[in-house]
């Protein structure tokens, strides 16, 4: 017996090309989208309860490229610090969210934010 719907889903036998991590209609927690080859496409909904705070960084380039591809993103939240970097694909026919996302637990601000852009040019902000 399965001890929750995910368990069913994540057991089932498919063959599957891509998948999408996204915030679906800007709600809390992240939904799962699975393309199945030959078959209808499955939605995973995590719904968990106390998922603590989060934001998601949008990166434009102006003299690096457009989409800020490349760019490394530190914050630094709460005494923690976090590093993500903006890749151009994330999947074989599927493309997650252009946003960074960095979870921030109970913390409601973040204190520090740097952006590492390809040019070489550094771009901080900080709270005042």
């Amino acid at each position: 017996m399965y001890r929750s719907r995910l368990e069913l889903v994540m057991s089932e036998r498919t063959t599957a090309r891509g998948r999408l991590l996204r915030r679906l209609h800007e709600r809390r927690q992240n939904r799962c989208v699975r393309v199945n080859l030959g078959g209808k496409g499955t939605l995973l909904h995590n719904v968990s309860t106390d998922t603590g705070h989060w934001i998601g960084i949008k990166l434009v380039g102006t003299k690096s490229n457009r989409d800020g591809i490349g760019a490394r993103v530190e914050v630094f939240a709460a005494g923690k610090r976090q590093t993500a970097e903006r890749v151009a694909g994330s999947g074989y026919l599927s493309q997650n969210d252009e946003r960074l996302h960095f979870g921030l637990g109970a913390a409601t601000t973040v204190d520090k934010l740097i952006v590492h852009w390809p040019s070489g040019h550094e771009q901080t902000l900080e709270k005042t």
